[in-house]
């Protein structure tokens, strides 16, 4: 009675390559998103003690953009998810 498992198979070069993508991305998009919420909470705040609907304005549509940055975490990571099944079943 001999114990048997499987190991997962190494990473090949191209997905250690789609990894280091993602990674990348998702610094990238986290940095925008926190600069995003910043910028926006900042500008509503002034627009709020300046009285100006503009500034308000465009706190709320630096706000708005966070949505898009997480579309963007969404699709990289169910794209380097894909790549990575697409690689293991070839």
């Amino acid at each position: 009675m001999g114990h048997h498992h499987h190991h997962a198979p190494a990473l090949s070069a191209q997905e250690d390559a789609r990894g280091e993508r993602y990674r990348a991305t998702r610094n990238a998009t986290l940095v925008g998103s926190a600069l995003d919420l910043t910028l926006g909470i900042a500008k509503i705040v002034v627009g709020i003690l300046a009285h100006s609907q503009a500034l308000i304005a465009d706190g709320i549509h630096s706000l708005s953009d966070l949505g898009a940055d997480f579309m963007v975490l969404y699709a990289a990571r169910g794209l380097e998810v894909v790549g990575r099944v697409r690689v293991v079943y070839e």
